[in-house]
């Protein structure tokens, strides 16, 4: 399972490293366009929208794999052991029912995203409205892998204080 934490992982960076390639492209050819005599093509702030959407479904996942869900820290590191655990766990649950509501929530839009189109690409909005079903299943996807890691490191910890 480490393994597919792993993989998972390298899958989110690089997805994630394409979309910022394109998205840098895009905004560098919109940068270059108005500074010289070219024309702005109109697809490239659409595009650019799009891109955004879709680098922050993405780094949603692996900000949630690599971190807590909540950033509260500074906070945490300040109680004791019980109190902090307890709040570690409160903050797992939130993180994952937000995942779990905002993935479903997002199914309605897809649908009605199907009748209609964007106005200078002619995409259907469900391509937008993707990103934010892709966002809530990656989030609660990440948030139960990084939970599951934790419980192995701590087993492996707990292993080797054996050995000792």
């Amino acid at each position: 399972m480490m393994r597919f934490i792993k993989i998972y992982r390298t899958t989110l960076v690089a997805i994630c490293s394409i979309i910022l390639m394109v998205l840098v492209l895009n905004v560098g050819l919109q940068v270059v366009s108005r500074w010289s005599s070219i024309k702005v093509p109109m697809w490239t702030e659409e595009l650019g929208g799009f891109l955004i959407k879709w680098i922050v479904a993405f780094a949603c996942g692996l900000q949630f794999l690599d971190k807590d869900p909540i950033g509260i820290d500074f906070f945490l590191n300040k109680m004791k052991p019980v109190p902090r655990a307890i709040m570690l766990g409160l903050n797992v649950v939130i993180a994952g029912a937000f995942a779990i509501v905002m993935a479903y929530a997002s199914i309605n839009l897809i649908q009605r995203g199907a009748r209609m189109r964007t106005p200078i690409m002619d995409l259907q909005y469900t391509y937008i409205y993707a990103s934010i079903f892709v966002t809530g299943t990656l989030t609660l996807v990440s948030v139960l892998l990084r939970q599951y890691g934790n419980l192995i490191a701590k087993r492996n910890a707990a292993v080797q204080e054996d050995r000792k």
